[in-house]
């Protein structure tokens, strides 16, 4: 498994060599991405501000979320917004989509673009 300081790996793919016979001997293709750093603040107004927030990749999972916590780390594929406010989270930097949802009900979907040298603020006014 590929680690390193603001990696990620996603998948790795096992492949036969084309001019092998099958299972002698195989290809291997790993997929990486830049680790992000992101929090997410909602600047509405508080009657209709969202609740909870999912980062989809290009093909609209959503995402594997990683917090910080006093003693380790939380993952999940969503977060709640606490006064229009998320924690700070790591996630891959194939983010494609913001979605935020209040009471079950999505409100808002945009296109994102993370860098991942610096910390993300993803804004809705």
């Amino acid at each position: 498994l590929i680690y390193g300081p603001g990696l990620m790996a996603h998948r790795v793919e096992a492949h036969d060599h084309p001019r092998e016979r099958p299972g002698d001997a195989q290809q291997m293709r790993c997929v990486v991405h830049s680790e992000c750093e992101a929090r997410v603040v909602d600047a509405s107004p508080a009657e209709g501000r969202a609740t909870h927030f999912k980062v989809l990749a290009p093909d609209g999972t959503a995402l594997q979320l990683t917090f910080a916590m006093d003693n380790g780390f939380s993952q999940s594929t969503g977060g709640r917004l606490d006064s229009g406010r998320s924690p700070t989270f790591k996630v891959s930097s194939e983010a494609a989509t913001l979605e935020l949802w209040r009471n079950g009900d999505r409100v808002e979907s945009r296109p994102i673009r993370l860098d991942p040298g610096s910390l993300n603020e993803l804004l809705r006014n």
